[in-house]
Formats: C-alpha cells, sequence, structure tokens
C-alpha cells in the first residue's frame, strides 16, 4: 500500500448519519447521501459495486433495490460496516487490485473519492476490469470551481479537485462519458453550503497569513504579527449581519420539500460533479 492510500485508510474519517452540529454539517451529509438516493432508479436489480462506501451508510441506500457490495481501503471503515450492516457483504481495498473477478458488476459507484487518489487512470482502469462488457460508472466529486475559486486545497484528504472540463478529460481517458450533471440545491439550502464553504476558504486564508506573518516577523522585527486579527474580526462581523438557518430549520424543510436537483446547464455553480460513463 502506497503512502497516500495508507494516511487514507488509517485516518479518513467516518461519515456521520447524526449528532449534526448545526445546518451546514446537516447539508453537506445530506447532499452526500442524495447521490445514493438518486441512484437507485439507475442500479434497481443490478449487481453493484459501490467503491469508496466509507463506513456503508450509502451502500445501505442501494441494498433495497440492487445487489451491492462496499469497497474501501480503510480497514476500520470496512469493520464499522460490517458491524452496522452485517447482511451487506464488504471487502478492503490495498489500493492495487480490487478483489472481484473480470466483469463482476453491472454498474460501479464511485462517489466523493476520485479527489483522493493520486492516480485515477490506474483506478479507474481497474473499475473498467470489473464492470461487465457495457457496464456504466457513476461518478461524483466536489466542484473544484465553486469550491476553490483560485485558492489552494484544504481538505488534507483530497489530492486534486476538478473543474467540469478537467473531470471529463480525466475519466475520459479510460471511459467514454456520456453524461456530465451537477448537484444543486434551492436558494435558502444553497446558501448554507455556500457559507459553509465561504468560512473554510477563509480560514485557510487566515491561516497563511498567521504563517507568513510569523515568518515575516522572523525576517523583519517590524513587521505586523497581529496583521490576521482585524480581517478575522470584520468576517465576524459581516457574517453576524446575515443570520444563518439553524439546524433545526434545515431539517425541518428537508423534510417537507424536495432541495436537490442535477443539472446540465451552468455546472460550474453547482456543488459537485457528477459523470456516467460507458
Amino acid at each position: 500500500m502506497d503512502p497516500l492510500t495508507k494516511f487514507q485508510a488509517d485516518r479518513h474519517p467516518t461519515i456521520s448519519k447524526s449528532a449534526f452540529v448545526d445546518a451546514e454539517q446537516y447539508v453537506l451529509f445530506q447532499m452526500q447521501e442524495y447521490d445514493y438516493k438518486a441512484a437507485r432508479k439507475l442500479v434497481s436489480g443490478k449487481r453493484v459495486l459501490d467503491w469508496g462506501c466509507n463506513d456503508g451508510y450509502g451502500t445501505a441506500v442501494l441494498s433495497a433495490d440492487a445487489s451491492v457490495v462496499g469497497l474501501d481501503v480503510s480497514p476500520q471503515l470496512i469493520a464499522t460496516a460490517r458491524a452496522k450492516y452485517p447482511q451487506i457483504d464488504f471487502h478492503c481495498f490495498a489500493g492495487e487490485r480490487a478483489p472481484f473477478s473480470d466483469g463482476s458488476f453491472d454498474v460501479v459507484l464511485f462517489f466523493q473519492t476520485i479527489e483522493h487518489i493520486s492516480n485515477p487512470i490506474d483506478t479507474l482502469r481497474e473499475i473498467k476490469r470489473v464492470l461487465k462488457p457495457g457496464g456504466e460508472l457513476i461518478v461524483t466529486t466536489p466542484n473544484a470551481t465553486l469550491r476553490l475559486q483560485g485558492g489552494a486545497l484544504w481538505n488534507p484528504f483530497h489530492v486534486r479537485e476538478y473543474s467540469g472540463p478537467e473531470f471529463v478529460a480525466c475519466l475520459s481517458q479510460v471511459f467514454a462519458v456520456v453524461d456530465l450533471d451537477g448537484l444543486n440545491a434551492i436558494d435558502s439550502i444553497r446558501a448554507i453550503e455556500l457559507t459553509r464553504l465561504e468560512k473554510r476558504r477563509y480560514k485557510t486564508h487566515l491561516l497563511k497569513l498567521a504563517a507568513d506573518a510569523v515568518r515575516q516577523t522572523i525576517e523583519n522585527a517590524q513587521h505586523d504579527r497581529f496583521e490576521v486579527v482585524p480581517q478575522l474580526k470584520l468576517f465576524i462581523k459581516n457574517r453576524q449581519d446575515h443570520p444563518e438557518m439553524t439546524l433545526n430549520e434545515a431539517r425541518t424543510l428537508m423534510e417537507t420539500q424536495e432541495v436537490f436537483f442535477y443539472q446540465k446547464q451552468a455546472v460550474e455553480q453547482c456543488f459537485s460533479l457528477r459523470c456516467r460513463c460507458l
């Protein structure tokens, strides 16, 4: 197992289905689960591999409609998945060859995983190997155009995030990409996720400023080492001017109406990208 795969296997956290502390956490999980819920009608009656299954929360969503198997690089997450969903078959993947014969599956789901991999082409070829002839790969990944806005990665488990054209270009090296769309939400829910992204980008920006301030303080004793403080205060004030939805308000809204949807137009404004490939 290469060092990056081992880091992912040892450290990547479980995706929690409960104990949300705020609306941002709740919306983030609901977005991730929605991809699985939407996939149910696409995989009904088929043999499916959930590649990058985490603790099996999404695999379980699919299991009512399809014969589904879960796969992940983390022994800890696979142990958790087996304990939570003993009726589902889960396997550990060492980062090289998947433990399945050629042509084992009708569909492979590769949700929010390709951004974690340093050698995606090798993994995509392995996915193609375990797909039946004419089988389908469905891939999702965060939308770099919306999330990063020219900045650096701030998820320590991500190797690369993709814009729409970059995503298609990567997948097209192994598969024929037949469809690209993106996940979006109604305005009130979209505002929650945009706020989360804004906060995370700003936190990364402040950390960079702090590191620069320390370095420059060492080089020049006259440098203002507390440069980040007024910027942080301004950011907090601006956020207070725009009250955020509470966890209970977000939960009630999602329980009473459909809030997520896929769109083919303006995918650069979507939270995540989805490709269907043959």
